[in-house]
């Protein structure tokens, strides 16, 4: 079992493999650091592109995406900017969520309209509908599958290695291990091998990785980032490479246009009356407490892992079949 207890300054680390190699002192500034770098994205703003190249000979898929958070309250947006989308096609799709209720709407590509597809109270699978559409692309610096600090505190995470390193004469922190779920899912796969490279200049974000799961699957990624003046990560390009012998390799890739850190974000930003619409009536508080910080921590690579989990199960059956990103 896992645990950290940090008492009279003597830090405990659980879940070390026989032959751990651990800087505690340097654990436990990693873990102090990611905390805060969650605390910032609590509130944040950010615009990307997505593309991903889906056979060797075609050009890839371009979408435009945003996303806000506030703390447990997201708006999700993407538009489709591909040539091959059909004037009656639906190109722009908004999903929110904010205090007292949920919306879903969507935009054809000949009209300056937007047609309210769901509204009504948040619910667990409306959570999860959501959560995915925000993974297929605004992952963020200090998470791999979940947040770091709940990955290094998973039981089923175990560390062999954290250090000091170097990488192309830079400064670098890196951690080696293994993940084992049980059960695993397409959002938590089991890792036999992990592999994570941190910037000590940007708070200890994520720098690099690569993974082997359990599968056979090879991933590898690199975030591209420069401090802000307060030493948080601004992520500039984020290219995520996955290694399928049976479907082949492909590659994902995100080029940020914005990414801020904000104090605040007004309840305001995440109502229908945001976009002109008038507001519902009728909704009170959800009960339960909805996380979306936590959840744009983790999304990107685990909606990417879950896709290529699908890919690897199709391929025998068609090789031109590729993952509708959009619902």
């Amino acid at each position: 079992m896992r645990f950290v207890l940090a008492l009279g300054g003597l830090t405990v680390i659980g879940g070390l493999s026989p032959a751990a190699e651990v800087d505690r002192e340097l654990f436990q500034e990693c873990r102090a650091k990611w905390q805060l770098l969650e605390q910032a994205g609590s509130q944040l703003e950010v615009a990307y592109t997505f593309s991903v190249r889906e056979l060797p000979n075609r050009p890839p898929v371009v979408s435009k995406r945003a996303v806000l958070v506030g703390g447990e309250k997201i708006i999700f947006r993407s538009e489709e900017t591909d040539v091959r989308v059909k004037p009656n096609d639906y190109v722009e799709r908004i999903t929110g969520m904010n205090s007292q209720y949920a919306f879903r709407m969507r935009r054809k590509r000949d009209s300056s309209s937007f047609v309210v597809t769901f509204l009504g109270p948040p619910d667990q699978d409306l959570r999860m509908n959501l959560a995915g559409e925000v993974a297929a692309g605004a992952g963020a610096p200090w998470s791999f599958l979940k947040p770091l600090t709940q990955l290094v505190d998973d039981p089923a995470f175990q560390i062999a290695q954290i250090t000091r390193d170097t990488r192309n004469g830079r400064p670098v922190v890196k951690l080696v291990g293994k993940y084992s779920p049980n059960p695993p899912t397409p959002a938590a796969p089991a890792l036999k091998h992990l592999e994570l490279v941190f910037d000590p200049s940007t708070s200890l974000s994520v720098l690099a990785y690569s993974a082997e799961l359990v599968s056979g699957l090879r991933m590898s990624g690199r975030i591209e980032h420069v401090p802000n003046l307060q030493g948080l990560p601004i992520p500039s390009t984020y290219t995520l490479t996955h290694h399928d012998a049976m479907a082949g390799d492909r590659t994902y890739e995100v080029a940020f246009t914005k990414w801020l850190y904000r104090d605040t974000v007004a309840e305001d930003e995440f109502r229908l009356s945001a976009f002109g619409l008038p507001e519902p009536v009728g909704f009170s508080p959800p009960t339960k407490s909805y996380r979306w910080a936590w959840l744009l921590g983790g999304s990107l690579l685990s909606a990417l892992l879950a896709i290529v989990i699908y890919r690897r199960r199709k391929a025998s059956s068609t090789v031109e079949r590729t993952p509708d990103f959009q619902k």
